[in-house]
């Protein structure tokens, strides 16, 4: 079990409005969940996003971390073809997709470990359509981003 200091307390980071793609594969940063992090600092990532997309569309994201920096992390959600997958040791600047299903609303949970070398930096998550479409993609208010440093 790890125990954290009051120093290690958790960071939280919370969208506050809905942010919306259409059209568009470019990735681009998701206001709201960007983390400061510090050089050599070890971080367990959690973070859960809420969003709707067409079947078409989907939803591709990945995060921009400093310059030496890594780790990985995974988790469960639908993919491309409304098939279900597992994400597993993904990296962090690695771009994946995540399914759409039309007019449901889904959400996707992952945690993984980031490890940051000698420059400091943010943890960024950055996101677009997987496949561009003019249908309007949104993360919702409220996905989360949470890390604690050990």
């Amino acid at each position: 079990m790890i125990v954290f200091p009051q120093t290690y307390a958790p960071a939280t980071y919370r969208k506050t409005a809905n942010q919306t793609w259409n059209n568009d594969t470019a990735l681009a940063n998701v206001t709201d969940l960007v983390a400061p992090v510090v050089a050599n600092g070890t971080y367990l990532v959690m973070f859960c996003l809420f969003y709707t997309s067409s079947t078409v569309a989907d939803f591709k994201v990945d995060f921009a971390i400093p310059a030496g920096a890594s780790g990985s992390h995974g988790g469960s959600s639908y993919g491309t073809g409304s098939a279900f997958q597992q994400l597993g040791n993904i990296g962090w600047a690695t771009a994946y997709a995540l399914g759409g299903l039309g007019a449901f609303d889904l959400s996707f949970v992952s945690m993984g470990v980031l490890v940051v070398s000698s420059t400091a930096g943010n943890l960024q998550l950055r996101a677009a359509q997987n496949t561009a479409e003019v249908s309007v993609t949104t993360l919702y208010a409220n996905s989360t981003l949470v890390l604690w440093r050990f």
